[in-house]
């Protein structure tokens, strides 16, 4: 567990692995823990350093109540808090939702910071959202979870219990209205992926801004806003293959057991490989497919 302050604000991070720095940055009301909640943690740990920050206002951050602690300035800073903390002149850098619209902030007033960006389930265009000023919690949370298409009442107790702990005055004081950074897009020069969930109603919003970048690609997942965040299995093949700078099936290097060999994963089977081997692409760090399970080595 690590802190940094940022602004007198108080950001609480951890980091796990170990590799190039790879920073997350999770959506609003969540916090850090959704990242291994839903699986992305564990996989991309084995390649990378992975900082999970809780955002001011989240988690174990501090969370003022002032909204003039909440803008889009301030949570560029605590990124940047985190990195100055730990000596990170540059990091790769994956958010969704909330921290998509964070990383558009960082790709363009402190590019040089990110070598990296993924961006998921979010745009770069105006913005308004509903007012409350949380002094209700359970008033504030069927607000919310009108906005994503879900019934506050009907989800499980456990689950209620656990968004009517937070602290709802703090994530009332985020920004309701968003300015529009169209205008920077242009001038963006780092490398981004971004995606969306093909029924997410940013989908076509978050798609126009990704022709407007100059080195970016976009990646469709199936379902909507929350659904395409939960299932990590369906961006992480592509997430990883672009952090690496690589394919699959151009020249993939492979693990199997102990020793190093360069394979393509694209060709038939050809060279056995043992059954019990663990046989990994240290391009993407995916497991192979069953049908790569024997594969060819390029020697």
């Amino acid at each position: 567990m690590g802190e940094a302050v940022s602004e007198g604000v108080r950001i609480d991070y951890e980091i796990v692995g170990k590799g190039a720095p790879l920073l997350l940055h999770h959506g609003s009301p969540d916090d850090s823990s959704h990242w291994s909640r839903f699986g992305y943690v564990e996989p991309l740990s084995q390649r990378y350093r992975v900082l999970l920050m809780d955002a001011r206002g989240h988690g174990k951050s501090d969370k003022p109540h002032d909204p003039n602690a909440y803008t889009l300035q301030s949570f560029v800073n605590d990124v940047v808090a985190v990195l100055d903390a730990e000596s990170i002149q540059q990091v790769h850098y994956w958010g969704y939702s909330f921290g998509g619209w964070v990383g558009f902030g960082l790709v363009t007033q402190q590019p040089q910071r990110i070598a990296k960006a993924i961006l998921g389930g979010q745009h770069p265009y105006e913005r308004n959202m509903p007012e409350t000023d949380g002094s209700d919690p359970e008033q504030y949370w069927r607000t919310v979870a009108k906005r994503f298409g879900m019934d506050f009442d009907a989800l499980p107790a456990e689950e209620r219990d656990r968004w009517l702990s937070m602290d709802t005055r703090a994530l009332a004081a985020m920004p309701r209205h968003r300015a529009s950074q169209e205008a920077l897009l242009p001038r963006i020069t780092t490398p981004c992926l971004m995606y969306a969930g093909d029924k997410d109603g940013l989908y076509g919003q978050a798609q126009q801004a990704a022709k407007a970048i100059r080195n970016c690609h976009f990646v469709s997942v199936p379902g909507g806003h929350l659904e395409a965040y939960q299932n990590a299995t369906a961006i992480l093949p592509h997430a990883l293959k672009f952090l690496a700078g690589n394919r699959l099936g151009a020249g993939c290097l492979f693990k199997t057991g102990r020793i190093l060999v360069p394979l393509r994963c694209s060709e038939p089977p050809s060279s056995p490989v043992p059954d019990e081997a663990k046989v990994a692409c240290l391009a993407c760090l995916g497991p192979l497919s069953p049908q790569y399970a024997r594969a060819r080595p390029l020697i």
